[in-house]
């Protein structure tokens, strides 16, 4: 798929795809020409990961300074960590 496809497939902006390949938290897709990339379903995967972490750490925006917990797990290994309880209970 093409950037605007995968953007209006995970409700991301393009800007913020394209912030998250030069920073290095989504890799770049697939040059099928020298203006257009292709994505797939592993891209897709990568920013619905991010943006359930951003939820979960209550995040307005991701900086890439500050490492985001989960981000470079496998997204089964994030949801098993998060499922498991942390400390006692309330």
């Amino acid at each position: 798929m093409k950037l605007g496809e995968l953007a209006a497939a995970t409700d991301t902006s393009t800007a913020t795809i394209k912030y998250y390949i030069r920073e290095g938290l989504l890799p770049p897709g697939a040059k099928k020409n020298q203006t257009t990339s292709v994505y797939g379903p592993a891209h897709r995967e990568r920013l619905e990961l991010i943006s359930a972490l951003r939820v979960l750490h209550d995040l307005e925006c991701v900086d890439p300074g500050v490492q985001l917990p989960g981000v470079n797990q496998a997204p089964q290994d994030v949801v098993v960590e998060v499922a498991e309880p942390q400390g006692d209970p309330p």
